[in-house]
Protein backbone atom coordinates (compact mmCIF):
# COMPACT_ATOMS: atom_id res chain seq x y z
CA UNK A 1 0.00 0.00 0.00
CA UNK A 2 0.97 3.57 -0.66
CA UNK A 3 2.42 5.81 1.91
CA UNK A 4 1.26 9.33 2.42
CA UNK A 5 3.58 10.77 1.02
CA UNK A 6 3.62 8.47 -2.10
CA UNK A 7 -0.03 9.00 -2.94
CA UNK A 8 1.02 13.28 -2.90
CA UNK A 9 3.63 12.43 -4.99
CA UNK A 10 2.02 10.14 -6.95
CA UNK A 11 -1.19 13.13 -7.46
CA UNK A 12 1.42 15.57 -8.44
CA UNK A 13 3.19 13.35 -11.10
CA UNK A 14 -0.54 12.71 -12.90
CA UNK A 15 -1.15 16.36 -11.98
CA UNK A 16 1.98 17.88 -14.43
CA UNK A 17 1.37 15.05 -17.16
CA UNK A 18 -1.94 16.17 -17.66
CA UNK A 19 -0.12 19.63 -17.78
CA UNK A 20 2.29 18.71 -20.46
CA UNK A 21 -0.27 17.13 -22.22
CA UNK A 22 -3.14 19.90 -22.10
CA UNK A 23 -0.10 22.01 -23.26
CA UNK A 24 0.94 20.63 -26.48
CA UNK A 25 -2.22 19.73 -27.51
CA UNK A 26 -2.97 23.64 -27.19
CA UNK A 27 0.18 23.88 -29.10
CA UNK A 28 -0.75 21.36 -32.23
CA UNK A 29 -4.46 22.76 -32.23
CA UNK A 30 -2.66 26.73 -32.80
CA UNK A 31 0.21 25.80 -35.23
CA UNK A 32 -2.40 23.97 -37.58
CA UNK A 33 -4.17 28.02 -38.37
CA UNK A 34 -4.25 30.52 -35.75
CA UNK A 35 -0.61 30.86 -34.35
CA UNK A 36 2.20 28.83 -35.71
CA UNK A 37 4.86 30.73 -33.60
CA UNK A 38 2.79 30.09 -30.63
CA UNK A 39 2.10 26.67 -30.76
CA UNK A 40 5.74 25.86 -31.39
CA UNK A 41 6.78 27.14 -28.82
CA UNK A 42 3.83 25.75 -27.18
CA UNK A 43 4.99 22.06 -28.29
CA UNK A 44 8.70 23.18 -27.43
CA UNK A 45 7.73 23.73 -23.69
CA UNK A 46 5.36 20.93 -23.45
CA UNK A 47 8.16 18.53 -25.04
CA UNK A 48 10.76 20.14 -22.46
CA UNK A 49 7.94 19.87 -19.26
CA UNK A 50 7.99 15.95 -20.82
CA UNK A 51 11.92 15.25 -20.27
CA UNK A 52 11.85 17.36 -17.06
CA UNK A 53 8.79 14.91 -15.33
CA UNK A 54 10.64 11.96 -16.71
CA UNK A 55 14.23 12.95 -15.16
CA UNK A 56 12.36 13.77 -11.55
CA UNK A 57 10.66 10.30 -11.53
CA UNK A 58 13.58 8.21 -12.62
CA UNK A 59 15.62 10.35 -9.79
CA UNK A 60 12.67 9.63 -7.27
CA UNK A 61 12.55 5.92 -8.39
CA UNK A 62 16.15 5.92 -7.69
CA UNK A 63 16.37 7.45 -4.42
CA UNK A 64 13.22 5.27 -2.89
CA UNK A 65 13.39 2.56 -0.31
CA UNK A 66 11.42 -0.03 -3.21
CA UNK A 67 14.85 0.49 -5.24
CA UNK A 68 17.42 -0.01 -2.60
CA UNK A 69 15.55 -3.45 -1.15
CA UNK A 70 15.47 -4.80 -5.37
CA UNK A 71 19.02 -3.92 -5.21
CA UNK A 72 20.27 -4.93 -1.94
CA UNK A 73 18.25 -8.48 -3.00
CA UNK A 74 20.24 -8.46 -5.74
CA UNK A 75 23.06 -8.76 -4.22
CA UNK A 76 24.61 -5.15 -4.19
CA UNK A 77 26.18 -4.66 -0.67
CA UNK A 78 26.33 -0.76 -1.08
CA UNK A 79 21.95 -0.92 -1.72
CA UNK A 80 22.29 -3.18 1.99
CA UNK A 81 24.19 -0.79 3.66
CA UNK A 82 22.57 1.98 2.49
CA UNK A 83 19.03 0.63 3.47
CA UNK A 84 20.71 0.27 7.26
CA UNK A 85 21.69 4.22 6.78
CA UNK A 86 17.64 4.84 5.69
CA UNK A 87 16.49 2.95 8.72
CA UNK A 88 18.91 4.14 11.16
CA UNK A 89 18.23 7.45 10.36
CA UNK A 90 14.22 7.31 9.44
CA UNK A 91 14.74 8.82 5.55
CA UNK A 92 12.01 8.02 3.17
CA UNK A 93 10.89 5.20 5.91
CA UNK A 94 10.07 5.24 9.65
CA UNK A 95 13.30 4.77 12.04
CA UNK A 96 13.86 0.95 13.01
CA UNK A 97 17.15 0.52 14.37
CA UNK A 98 16.77 -3.11 14.27
CA UNK A 99 16.17 -3.03 10.40
CA UNK A 100 19.10 -1.26 10.45
CA UNK A 101 21.19 -3.33 11.95
CA UNK A 102 19.98 -6.46 9.63
CA UNK A 103 21.60 -4.39 6.72
CA UNK A 104 24.77 -3.58 7.77
CA UNK A 105 25.50 -7.43 8.91
CA UNK A 106 23.87 -7.93 5.28
CA UNK A 107 26.37 -5.71 3.82
CA UNK A 108 29.04 -5.93 6.09
CA UNK A 109 28.58 -10.09 5.80
CA UNK A 110 29.15 -9.13 1.83
CA UNK A 111 32.43 -7.75 2.56
CA UNK A 112 31.53 -4.55 2.41
CA UNK A 113 33.74 -2.55 5.04
CA UNK A 114 31.20 0.36 5.56
CA UNK A 115 29.06 -2.28 6.28
CA UNK A 116 30.67 -3.75 8.90
CA UNK A 117 31.86 -0.14 10.55
CA UNK A 118 28.05 1.09 10.68
CA UNK A 119 27.51 -2.75 12.23
CA UNK A 120 30.54 -2.04 15.15
CA UNK A 121 28.93 1.59 15.67
CA UNK A 122 25.36 -0.19 16.61
CA UNK A 123 27.18 -2.42 18.71
CA UNK A 124 29.17 0.39 20.34
CA UNK A 125 26.21 2.24 21.43
CA UNK A 126 24.17 -0.52 21.87
CA UNK A 127 21.74 1.12 19.22
CA UNK A 128 18.88 -1.80 17.85
CA UNK A 129 21.07 -4.41 19.61
CA UNK A 130 22.22 -4.67 23.04
CA UNK A 131 25.78 -2.75 23.53
CA UNK A 132 28.25 -5.11 23.03
CA UNK A 133 31.74 -3.44 22.78
CA UNK A 134 33.62 -6.40 22.09
CA UNK A 135 31.25 -7.28 18.88
CA UNK A 136 31.90 -4.08 18.01
CA UNK A 137 35.73 -4.15 18.00
CA UNK A 138 35.27 -7.15 16.05
CA UNK A 139 33.60 -5.36 13.08
CA UNK A 140 35.61 -2.00 13.60
CA UNK A 141 38.73 -4.34 13.17
CA UNK A 142 37.47 -6.00 9.62
CA UNK A 143 36.40 -2.64 8.19
CA UNK A 144 40.23 -1.41 8.80
CA UNK A 145 41.65 -4.54 7.83
CA UNK A 146 39.41 -3.75 4.68
CA UNK A 147 41.36 -0.35 4.49
CA UNK A 148 38.19 1.65 5.66
CA UNK A 149 39.66 4.49 7.57
CA UNK A 150 36.55 5.40 9.77
CA UNK A 151 36.62 1.61 11.05
CA UNK A 152 40.39 2.44 11.48
CA UNK A 153 39.76 5.50 13.51
CA UNK A 154 36.49 4.04 15.34
CA UNK A 155 38.73 1.02 16.41
CA UNK A 156 41.33 3.48 17.74
CA UNK A 157 39.10 5.08 20.05
CA UNK A 158 37.77 1.86 21.67
CA UNK A 159 41.56 1.49 22.35
CA UNK A 160 42.43 4.90 23.54
CA UNK A 161 38.74 4.49 25.84
CA UNK A 162 39.53 0.66 26.71
CA UNK A 163 36.04 0.05 25.55
CA UNK A 164 36.07 -3.73 24.48
CA UNK A 165 39.85 -4.02 24.90
CA UNK A 166 42.44 -3.37 26.96
CA UNK A 167 43.48 -0.05 26.93
CA UNK A 168 46.37 0.98 24.85
CA UNK A 169 47.01 4.40 23.66
CA UNK A 170 50.03 3.26 21.69
CA UNK A 171 47.80 0.77 19.60
CA UNK A 172 45.44 3.85 18.94
CA UNK A 173 47.97 6.17 17.99
CA UNK A 174 49.38 3.32 15.25
CA UNK A 175 45.07 3.37 14.04
CA UNK A 176 45.02 7.39 13.80
CA UNK A 177 48.03 7.26 12.18
CA UNK A 178 47.03 4.61 9.20
CA UNK A 179 43.56 6.65 8.79
CA UNK A 180 45.23 10.31 8.51
CA UNK A 181 48.00 9.08 6.23
CA UNK A 182 45.02 8.14 3.87
CA UNK A 183 43.67 11.63 4.43
CA UNK A 184 40.28 10.64 6.77
CA UNK A 185 40.11 14.15 8.32
CA UNK A 186 39.01 12.52 11.90
CA UNK A 187 41.83 10.43 12.58
CA UNK A 188 44.10 13.30 11.95
CA UNK A 189 42.14 15.08 14.69
CA UNK A 190 42.13 12.20 16.87
CA UNK A 191 45.87 11.84 16.31
CA UNK A 192 46.29 15.48 17.02
CA UNK A 193 44.45 15.05 20.06
CA UNK A 194 46.91 12.24 21.44
CA UNK A 195 50.13 15.01 20.18
CA UNK A 196 48.62 17.64 22.26
CA UNK A 197 48.33 15.53 25.59
CA UNK A 198 51.35 13.16 25.57
CA UNK A 199 49.07 9.96 25.08
CA UNK A 200 50.18 6.98 23.73
CA UNK A 201 53.35 9.39 21.75
CA UNK A 202 55.65 11.83 23.18
CA UNK A 203 54.05 15.55 23.90
CA UNK A 204 54.34 17.36 20.63
CA UNK A 205 52.39 20.38 20.82
CA UNK A 206 54.17 21.75 16.85
CA UNK A 207 52.73 18.14 15.63
CA UNK A 208 49.55 18.73 17.06
CA UNK A 209 48.96 22.34 15.46
CA UNK A 210 50.03 21.25 12.20
CA UNK A 211 47.37 17.82 12.32
CA UNK A 212 44.53 20.40 12.81
CA UNK A 213 45.53 22.92 10.47
CA UNK A 214 45.75 20.05 7.62
CA UNK A 215 41.82 19.16 8.70
CA UNK A 216 41.19 22.64 9.11
CA UNK A 217 42.13 23.52 5.37
CA UNK A 218 40.07 20.65 4.20
CA UNK A 219 37.17 22.78 5.59
CA UNK A 220 36.94 20.35 8.42
CA UNK A 221 35.31 22.51 11.33
CA UNK A 222 36.57 20.43 14.20
CA UNK A 223 40.14 20.97 13.24
CA UNK A 224 39.47 24.69 12.78
CA UNK A 225 37.89 24.40 16.12
CA UNK A 226 41.20 22.62 17.87
CA UNK A 227 43.08 24.93 16.01
CA UNK A 228 41.68 27.91 17.07
CA UNK A 229 42.25 26.05 20.79
CA UNK A 230 45.99 26.11 20.18
CA UNK A 231 46.36 29.40 19.08
CA UNK A 232 43.96 30.49 21.78
CA UNK A 233 46.41 29.36 24.53
CA UNK A 234 49.48 29.72 22.69
CA UNK A 235 50.36 25.62 23.02
CA UNK A 236 52.59 24.75 19.78
CA UNK A 237 51.97 28.29 18.19
CA UNK A 238 52.67 32.11 18.71
CA UNK A 239 49.41 32.96 21.51
CA UNK A 240 47.04 34.91 18.78
CA UNK A 241 43.64 35.60 19.96
CA UNK A 242 42.58 37.10 16.80
CA UNK A 243 43.76 34.12 14.55
CA UNK A 244 41.77 31.98 17.31
CA UNK A 245 38.60 33.52 16.25
CA UNK A 246 38.87 33.66 12.80
CA UNK A 247 39.26 30.09 13.13
CA UNK A 248 36.39 29.76 15.56
CA UNK A 249 34.30 31.75 13.22
CA UNK A 250 35.39 29.55 10.32
CA UNK A 251 34.06 26.71 12.21
CA UNK A 252 30.72 28.14 13.64
CA UNK A 253 30.07 29.13 9.98
CA UNK A 254 30.37 25.18 9.11
CA UNK A 255 27.55 24.99 11.55
CA UNK A 256 29.91 23.39 14.27
CA UNK A 257 28.82 24.27 17.79
CA UNK A 258 31.82 23.97 19.68
CA UNK A 259 33.33 26.37 16.96
CA UNK A 260 30.46 29.08 18.03
CA UNK A 261 30.21 28.25 21.82
CA UNK A 262 34.04 28.79 21.49
CA UNK A 263 33.47 32.24 19.74
CA UNK A 264 31.22 33.12 22.04
CA UNK A 265 33.22 32.98 24.63
CA UNK A 266 35.99 35.52 22.76
CA UNK A 267 33.05 37.93 22.43
CA UNK A 268 31.58 37.38 26.16
CA UNK A 269 35.18 38.44 27.62
CA UNK A 270 36.51 40.93 24.39
CA UNK A 271 39.15 38.73 23.78
CA UNK A 272 40.10 39.31 20.45
CA UNK A 273 37.37 41.06 19.35
CA UNK A 274 35.41 43.94 21.14
CA UNK A 275 33.39 43.15 24.30
CA UNK A 276 30.38 41.89 22.91
CA UNK A 277 27.68 40.12 25.19
CA UNK A 278 24.97 40.29 22.97
CA UNK A 279 27.00 38.42 20.25
CA UNK A 280 28.01 36.03 22.82
CA UNK A 281 24.32 34.81 23.97
CA UNK A 282 23.57 34.82 20.35
CA UNK A 283 26.55 32.44 19.46
CA UNK A 284 25.52 30.48 22.94
CA UNK A 285 22.08 29.79 21.76
CA UNK A 286 23.03 28.93 17.98
CA UNK A 287 25.11 25.91 20.10
CA UNK A 288 22.28 24.99 22.45
CA UNK A 289 19.76 24.72 19.19
CA UNK A 290 22.23 22.63 18.07
CA UNK A 291 22.07 20.38 21.22
CA UNK A 292 25.76 21.60 22.66
CA UNK A 293 25.50 21.12 26.34
CA UNK A 294 28.06 23.08 27.17
CA UNK A 295 26.38 26.16 24.50
CA UNK A 296 23.20 25.47 26.45
CA UNK A 297 25.12 26.28 29.72
CA UNK A 298 26.89 29.10 28.53
CA UNK A 299 23.46 30.72 27.72
CA UNK A 300 21.63 29.20 30.75
CA UNK A 301 24.05 31.43 32.52
CA UNK A 302 23.92 34.54 30.73
CA UNK A 303 20.36 34.46 31.20
CA UNK A 304 20.72 34.24 35.17
CA UNK A 305 22.51 37.08 35.25
CA UNK A 306 20.97 39.42 32.94
CA UNK A 307 23.82 39.94 30.85
CA UNK A 308 23.08 39.98 27.28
Amino acid sequence: MLSQENLTLLAVFITAVGLVVAVYRLGQSLSGHKDPALGGSLIFCAKIGFYVILFAAVITLVSSPAYFHLKCELGSAFACNYLGVMHEDGKGVAPDPKKAVEFFRQACEDDYPRGCTNLGVMYKNGDGVPRNPERAVEFFRQACEDNHFRGCTNLGVMYENGDGVPPSPERAVELYRQACEDDYLHGCIHLGIMYENGDGVAPNPKKAVELYRQACEDDYPRGCTNLGGMYENGNGVPPDSRKAVELYWNACEDDYPRGCTNLGVMYENGDGVPLDPKKAVELYRQACEDDYPRGCNHLGYKYEKGDG
